[in-house]
């Protein structure tokens, strides 16, 4: 056994990724051939110009344009700072090439090499001087980039006006980018793999994706044979300025972006994979009209709404290795904020409104007391229109009529998407937080705050980044828990191993917290049976009515929207697949950009160009679906010897040369030895545990886990935690045997006490 880590097949981490496709049997093409020109103006023997005609030097170009790609890609560098890099790199070169002809000069005086080996390498050698040759300038850069086929400058619109001037926003077709995307390797072959999958999942009673929901399959009945995929449109405004600062408002950003939702699993959340359409300052959606009694929904979102019904009718032709098709793209839901969606669709963008609610005509003193969702109070087109035409907000909630219901398959009423992340983990689970923290601190005295921090201090969380910081009493005090949406999931998930010891079995506020929990862990699920639908009803239901009985306060507009989240969830799928986490995320990167671009004159285009050419790059390096996969540079190198004698229980898959590494990566999921999985449902349908003792890597990249098994002893309803014992059996699991591939949490309670938490509901 070496522990070295020097082998020859994985030698570092970089090592594991496959990051681009650099096929150069395929590359395009460059814009001049450099060594025609030569060739014109040289006078070469036979063998000399032989030799150079076998070398394909447009490859220099196709290098130097990823190079310069690469950095156009990196929010973190400004387009200015990427031509100091042009110029500075080229210096360098050319310096270091001229030393270089200046040793080939000497060796051909001495003979050491022939007249034509001194011509040719002079030739190349001035040739690869200049790698940057037509890409000196940004203008040269971007018009290669379009005549390669991946990159389309941003269309300006006009969106309003101020006075006598117009003001304008930016376009980036949905058309030629969606076409780009799916013309990618493997993308379009993953995803009618992935539909193919999804359709078996739904016959065996289980829901996880949009279009196996009922809303997307009545939109399918329009489309008859033709291939067909769904799109979301996300709204929401971001800051890009100082928010705390005197000007925070001024540069606050519309962004409309796009996402499929019909990606394989394991890319369906990555960043790359949404795609902004629209961007504009967000007070020009009231730029003409200063009372601010409407807005300029309608010219602001048209382009959105026409190349959406052309995507619709028309569809785009896709040209992938394989084969040619045409595929249609539809809207399936637009998303947003709750405040954001009330603004673009037409609703009153105020909660304290007579009629809150976009999804029912419930009055604002019935939504403060109901735990029920009552479907005779369900918007539908036929109210909608007299709501319309009534024309009067305080007396139907709607204020203008929606401009997406220009799109063919789309009516407001029938959007049917909720946001869980702002509903809940921002919204209900801090309402529900302070209240029963106040109750056990300062009422009940089960615990201190002082003992409260330090538990959150000192609690393992296993891979987790987003670790809840520390509660101030204030905080308690004013009603008001400071934590991010990431931050207060991780919070739920630990307080029952954090505080549940301390909590008597009957305590009220333990059962309410209780409800909140299970009602979190079911919408955390990407996978959901459909008998669990009702569950999750039953589940709010009991919530609310405690929650207005221990308390004696009114339900908040966030806690009602959570009564239409069964009936939303059987028509588009699990809320965790269209909530509003993964596009925030983006707009991190948006704001990564801002911090370094110091110029606001137009900062929208700035923004809309720097997004372009991020996509720009993946285009020009083909960079489809491919797995993430890597792990730690140290590694234990086991022989195939060593591995028999080891771990004689592990399959043949792995019965061969291996390395141990510290964690493997795979698709954004950490793993390491410690962390807590599922390996199994036994025949009772619970989960089996396994911690993992040992990760085996083969020369494919396949992954083992030595594991120790856990041995269930009871389910604490009281903590929601199974009582585990650890066994001295060790065993082998293949990653791709496990059923569920994000681990649990393994809790150590006390010296002999062990339980196991869930991430989500299985």
């Amino acid at each position: 056994m070496d522990t070295s880590g020097d082998y020859d097949f994985q030698e570092s981490e970089s090592e594991a990724f496959i990051v681009y496709s650099d096929n150069c049997d395929d590359a395009p093409a460059s814009l001049f051939d450099l060594y025609d020109q030569r060739q014109e103006s040289c006078d070469r023997d036979d063998n000399e110009s032989q030799i150079l005609d076998d070398i394909d030097f447009s490859l220099l170009k196709d290098s130097a344009l990823k190079f310069i790609g690469e950095f156009y890609a990196d929010p973190s560098v400004s387009r200015a700072v990427v031509q100091r890099i042009v110029e500075c790199t080229s210096t360098v070169i050319t310096q270091s090439i001229s030393f270089a002809l200046k040793v080939v000069d000497k060796l051909r005086k001495e003979s050491a090499i022939s007249d034509n080996g001194h011509s040719c390498l002079c030739e190349t050698l001035t040739i690869i001087s200049n790698p940057f040759k037509g890409l000196e300038t940004e203008f040269k850069r971007f018009s290669c980039l379009m005549e390669r086929g991946v990159f389309l400058k941003p269309e300006s619109f006009v969106c309003g006006r101020r006075g006598t001037d117009s003001v304008t926003g930016q376009f980036l077709s949905l058309k030629q980018t969606w076409r780009r995307f799916f013309e990618l390797p493997n993308v379009m072959s993953s995803v009618e793999s992935y539909l193919s999958a999804l359709k078996t999942e739904k016959e065996n009673g289980v829901i996880s994706n949009f279009i196996q929901g009922e809303l997307w399959e009545s939109k399918c009945r329009d489309f008859g044979d033709k291939f067909v995929l769904p799109l979301f449109i996300h709204f929401d405004e971001v800051d890009v300025g100082n928010a705390i600062g005197p000007h925070s408002n001024i540069h606050k950003l519309g962004a409309m972006n796009s996402m499929c939702p019909c990606l394989p699993p394991d890319f369906v959340s990555l960043i790359e994979n949404y795609s902004l359409v629209l961007l504009f300052h967000a007070a020009d959606r009231y730029a003409d009209n200063p009372l601010l009694e409407s807005s300029n929904n309608k010219i602001t979102f048209n382009k959105v709404i026409d190349e959406v019904n052309d995507l619709r009718s028309n569809g785009i032709s896709i040209t992938t290795e394989n084969k040619k098709c045409q595929l249609y793209l539809d809207v399936g839901l637009i998303l947003g904020d709750n405040l954001g969606l009330h603004g673009i669709l037409g609703l009153a963008e105020c909660f304290t409104a007579n009629f809150p609610c976009l999804y029912c005509k419930m009055l604002k003193h019935d939504c403060r007391c109901s735990s029920k969702e009552n479907l005779n109070l369900l918007r539908n087109i036929d109210n909608y229109v007299l709501d319309v035409a009534t024309n009067d907000v305080s007396q139907t909630g709607i204020k203008e009529e929606c401009v997406f219901n220009n799109i063919e398959s789309f009516h407001v009423t029938t959007n049917y998407a909720v946001d869980f992340m702002h509903d809940v983990l921002e919204g209900v689970c801090c309402y529900d937080l302070v209240e029963i923290l106040y109750n056990f601190v300062y009422f009940e005295n089960y615990f201190s705050i002082e003992l409260l921090n330090e538990m959150i201090l000192s609690h393992s969380y296993g891979n987790v980044s987003n670790k809840p910081p520390l509660i101030a009493g204030k905080e308690l005090q004013s009603g008001n828990i400071k934590m991010s949406a990431n931050e207060m999931l991780v919070f739920v998930q630990h307080l029952p191993a954090l505080v549940g010891s301390y909590v008597p079995v009957d305590d009220e506020y333990w059962k309410l917290f209780l409800f909140l929990y299970e009602i979190v862990l079911i919408l955390m699920s990407r996978k959901l049976e459909l008998k669990s639908i009702p569950y999750l009803d039953y589940l709010i239901t009991q919530h609310h009515i405690l929650y207005i009985d221990l308390l004696g306060n009114t339900l908040k507009p966030k806690h009602h929207h959570m009564l239409h989240y069964p009936r939303i969830i059987r028509q588009s799928g699990p809320p965790i697949h269209y909530w509003s986490m993964r596009f925030e995320s983006q707009h991190r990167e948006v704001k990564r950009y801002t911090n370094i671009c110091f110029s606001r004159v137009n900062i929208s285009l700035s923004i809309a160009l720097k997004q372009e050419l991020g996509l720009a790059f993946r285009f020009l390096c083909k960079k489809g679906f491919s797995e993430r996969f890597s792990m730690s540079s140290k590694c234990v190198d086991y022989r195939k010897g060593d591995i028999l004698d080891l771990f004689p229980y592990v399959p043949p898959l792995f019965q061969c040369r291996c390395v141990s590494p510290r964690f493997v990566m795979i698709n954004g999921i950490k793993y390491q030895p410690g962390s807590c999985v599922i390996t199994s449902v036994n025949k009772l349908g619970l989960p089996v545990f396994g911690i993992i003792d040992k990760i085996l890597v083969n020369r494919e990249n396949n992954v083992g886990f030595i594991l120790s098994q856990l041995v269930t002893v009871e389910y604490n309803l009281h903590l929601r935690m199974y009582m585990v014992e650890k066994s001295h059996a060790l065993y082998c699991v293949s990653f791709k045997q496990l059923p569920w591939i994000i681990p649990v949490f393994f809790h150590v309670l006390s010296v002999h006490t062990s339980a196991v938490s869930l991430y989500h509901q299985v």
